[in-house]
């Protein structure tokens, strides 16, 4: 009376960590995605005060100027950060992450 049902019920939980095994699969920590102490500081920064500016990151770590734009880059790559504005009017913005849904 309850096989069919539970046959069901075990392959949709089957089919639902498949898919997340494969998020996983798909969002490895490599040396490139591993946040540095001097991340946090630009997300830490962030949190607290809403956005952070170059001259602010800056103030706050001894990066060189180039350096300090590719931390920045690679944190939007990464979907963490979103720039606002342009040239001295530039900052950074934590971005609004959504909840995974599934297909």
């Amino acid at each position: 009376m309850f096989t069919p049902w539970l046959e069901y019920f075990a392959e949709g939980i089957l089919a639902e960590l498949r898919r997340v095994e494969q998020q996983f699969l798909t969002h490895q920590v490599t040396p490139e995605t591993v946040l540095q102490p001097y991340h946090q500081l630009i997300l830490g920064y962030i949190d607290t005060n809403g956005f952070i500016t170059d001259k602010q990151y800056a103030a706050l770590t001894d990066r060189a100027k180039a350096t300090r734009t590719l931390d920045f880059n690679r944190r939007i790559a990464m979907g963490l950060i979103a720039r606002r504005g342009q040239r001295r009017n530039t900052c950074y913005k934590r971005v609004q992450v959504d909840f995974i849904e599934s297909d």
